[in-house]
């Protein structure tokens, strides 16, 4: 028996390793090409200077062909320089130092021009460096070493503005890795926690607009797609677009106040514990396909602006209720084959005709609808879910066995 345990820690320590390293080498490889794609969309182009001596050779023959000009133009075309030669040079020369001025203008431009040049390739270099070290402790055994990977990823997108996609990916990579919530070591899997927990708190720090502007992640693209999150709360976050399709929200989960621009997916997501909506705000599509709300769920005052889809969504699959009351509805709505085993409240604002259709609610549990909206149609009913089981009475000991003695 001890051989198989040693076996199996053995087995799960290295595929561990494998994992981590996968993680390593994908991650490096993503941030090339995000790097490659930043250089050509965004940093300014680089600067070579051309060789300075032949230049400065030029400018002081120029210098001297000019004088020489400018003294016989004098000569010959204003009346009078002729007879004082000397006054004439004094004029010559200005002229020719007002040229050296431009010059040393020219000399100036270009000084800062190969300081600019070299501050930013010194930029990139401590950003190469500092992003090479996170995604080293990432993949890191040790879970302090990860921790301090996801902070300090962190801080490199809080100090570079054109860096911070990259870094975003990268924890949304990490979030998106397998998860062994049934690892015999619980050690082990009590760290792992503690640096996702980490790194979802991180993410949604820097989501909300009331972050302090330099650190606010403004446009952010979230791809939590198959991730295993865990009491996620991305209460008042602002996000460009954000992709959770079939991931995992353990523990209750909030998005009050959420604000998504574009595109939010949470398709085929499954919520194990009550989730909120409440007072969200969706401009773009919505999708909520196929999603599984293991007990309650809440959109009470969200705004939907564009197109949403409950199509074949399960509500309450435990127990729980759907509440949509104060909800408004600006675009499509579709809520086809959509299931309802607890209770539902559609007190909502429809500016669009509801698409409800063919349904199933509980028996019950009848849905609450405003009296100015269109009933949904074939309607299908199931019998309320079972009551939750409370606990008894202790069982009896059996008939002629005496109690246990008391050990104090």
């Amino acid at each position: 028996m001890t051989e198989l345990k040693d076996g199996v820690k053995e087995q799960s320590s290295g595929s561990s390793r494998r994992e981590r390293s996968k993680l390593l080498s994908g991650l490096l490889g993503h941030w090339g090409k995000e790097e490659s794609k930043s250089q050509g969309d965004e940093q300014p182009l680089a600067y070579f200077p051309r060789p300075f001596a032949p230049r400065y050779a030029g400018l002081v023959v120029a210098g001297v062909v000019t004088a020489i000009g400018v003294y016989a133009l004098l000569v010959s075309l204003v009346p009078g320089m002729d007879k004082d030669r000397a006054d004439t040079m004094k004029t010559a020369l200005l002229v020719v130092g007002g040229s050296g001025a431009l010059a040393a203008l020219y000399v100036s431009y270009r000084k800062q021009r190969t300081d600019e040049h070299n501050y930013v390739r010194d930029q990139d270099k401590l950003f190469t460096e500092r992003y090479t070290a996170a995604v080293a402790q990432l993949g890191n055994e040790n879970a302090a070493v990860r921790l301090g990977g996801v902070y300090a990823l962190a801080r490199i997108a809080d100090d570079s503005k054109r860096d911070r996609p990259t870094c975003l990916s990268v924890l949304c990579a990490y979030l998106r890795m397998p998860y062994d919530r049934f690892n015999p070591d619980a050690n082990k899997r009590q760290r792992e926690r503690e640096v996702r927990t980490t790194a979802q708190g991180i993410l949604a720090v820097r989501l909300r607009p009331d972050h302090p502007p330099r650190r606010f992640w403004e446009n952010a693209d979230v791809d939590l797609s198959g991730a295993y999150l865990i009491q996620a709360s991305f209460n008042g976050i602002t996000a460009r677009s954000f992709n959770a399709s079939s991931a995992t929200f353990s523990g209750r989960t909030s998005f009050e106040g959420a604000t998504f621009d574009k595109d939010a997916s949470f398709e085929k997501a499954t919520f194990k514990e009550n989730v909120s909506f409440e007072g969200a705000t969706f401009e773009d599509i919505a999708l909520f396909r196929e999603a599984t709300f293991k007990k309650g769920a809440s959109f009470e005052g969200a705004t939907f602006n564009g197109h949403v889809r409950f199509d074949m969504a399960t509500f309450g699959e435990l127990y729980g209720d759907a509440i949509f009351d104060g909800a408004t509805f600006n675009s499509l709505n579709s809520f086809v084959k959509t299931v309802f085993k607890g209770g539902a409240s559609f007190h909502a604002t429809f500016n669009i005709k509801p698409g409800f259709i063919e349904n199933t609610f509980n028996g019950e549990h009848p849905p609450k609808w405003p009296d100015d909206i269109d009933k949904p149609w074939r309607i299908l009913w199931e019998p309320a879910l079972p009551p939750l089981p409370t606990p008894g009475p202790d069982p009896e000991p059996p008939a002629g066995r005496a109690d246990p003695p008391d050990p104090t």
